[in-house]
């Protein structure tokens, strides 16, 4: 890394051989980098920082592999990239220049990132891209776009409808962040992990989910009451929002479902029923986040009444209530039958294991393990 000062033509410098990154996060450099300047050995190049001189062919050396822009925003033109390189960021000024011009993106890329604000084209993107993360992207995607390559993508800022032929036949991760519409058959089979927008409250009908998906986050402020047959049979791991404070009917959760976990603080007191895991037979982890701040903890759940005393871990996390209320929390725990207690609040922070009915092992953040009479929660 280069010190802030650092402003000096590189071809001042000697670049040892076994050096194989350089990185000017924190530099104050922006000259032209002449073609020669930088040796074969570097692989990684990162210029987020202020640099913003236009490339030449032959810039940056054939063996970049790696390189990160930051306020760079000129057009990126056929020849200036090395043939080799298998991962772009596009930094965050990208918007202020001119499209990537199409053909100007190496074959090998397999990963792009960053903030790009123009209309994308049949051909703009490499055909063999694996994974795509971009932000204050807002323009309409239409098919073909996308290579069919693409397994992994995540939108920032996108809010159009997501229609069928959009998205490539091979996806396996969607990842949005803002409000948009999804119709019926727009997400591909292929998808096996779906994180929905922050503002994403549309409900959810039948057969819009594939029937393969593994995992499912259901965004910011999504709160529609999940009903029988919308989430599929394979889901192992379902994630409600902070403003979910629909009751969870018997039958709406899959049979499959692992791992259970809810940003409301208030749907613990919903599951007031047994039956609402009634046909969870392989639920293993249930974890509730406190994202309302709140100051009270509900009652934790009997494993064998609730969850067919197969629940092996319980999480409350982010509470702030005061220390007066663990020594109930711990009697309870005591009386759940569940395994493993995860708190996450003032000074007790870690996995709590019951050994007998006199004493806890507990395990803090640093893999610290402590025993403890129950009487020390007092």
């Amino acid at each position: 890394m280069f010190e802030k000062s650092f402003n000096m033509p590189l071809s001042t410098l000697t670049i040892p051989s076994h050096v194989s990154k350089l990185d000017f996060t924190h530099s104050s450099y922006d000259l032209p980098i002449q073609p020669g300047d930088i040796p074969d050995n570097i692989t990684d190049i990162n210029l987020n920082g202020v640099y913003n001189q236009p490339f030449q062919p032959g810039s940056l050396p054939p063996s970049t592999r790696i390189l990160i822009l930051g306020v760079y925003n000129h057009p990126l033109t056929p020849g200036t990239l090395p043939a080799a390189l298998e991962e772009l960021w596009l930094g965050s000024d990208m918007d202020s220049g001119e499209q990537i011009i199409s053909g100007a993106l190496p074959s090998s890329i397999k990963s792009i990132g960053g903030c790009y604000r123009h209309p994308l084209h049949p051909g703009d993107l490499p055909p063999n891209l694996e994974s795509l993360n971009m932000d204050f992207f807002e323009h309409p995607i239409l098919p073909g776009v996308l290579p069919a390559s693409l397994t992994s993508l995540e939108f920032h800022g996108y809010s159009h409808a997501i229609e069928p032929g959009m998205l490539p036949p091979n996806l396996k991760t969607l990842i949005t962040k803002d409000e948009f519409t999804l119709q019926v058959g727009a997400l591909p089979k292929t998808l096996t992990s779906l994180t929905l927008g922050m503002y994403f409250n549309q409900e959810i009908m039948c057969d819009v989910l594939p029937t393969g998906l593994l995992s499912l986050d259901l965004g910011g402020y999504y709160n529609h009451q999940l009903k029988p047959n919308i989430l599929p049979n394979t889901l192992t791991s379902l994630t409600l929002s902070i403003f979910h404070n629909q009751p969870i009917i018997n039958g709406s959760l899959p049979q499959s479902l692992r791992s259970f976990s809810c940003l409301n603080n208030q749907q613990l007191q919903e599951i007031n029923a047994p039956s609402c895991f009634e046909h969870c037979y392989n639920l293993e982890s249930v974890t509730f986040t406190n994202g309302s701040r709140t100051k009270e903890i509900c009652d934790l759940p009997i494993n064998d009444l609730f969850f067919h005393g197969r629940l092996k871990s319980f999480a409350f996390l982010l509470y702030i209530f005061h220390l007066i209320y663990l020594p109930k929390t711990i009697e309870q725990y005591a009386n759940s039958n569940i395994p493993n207690l995860k708190l996450n609040f003032h000074e007790m922070e870690g996995v709590i294991r019951k050994l007998d009915t006199h004493h806890y092992l507990i395990k803090d953040l640093i893999d610290n393990l402590l025993l403890k009479n129950h009487m020390s929660f007092r």
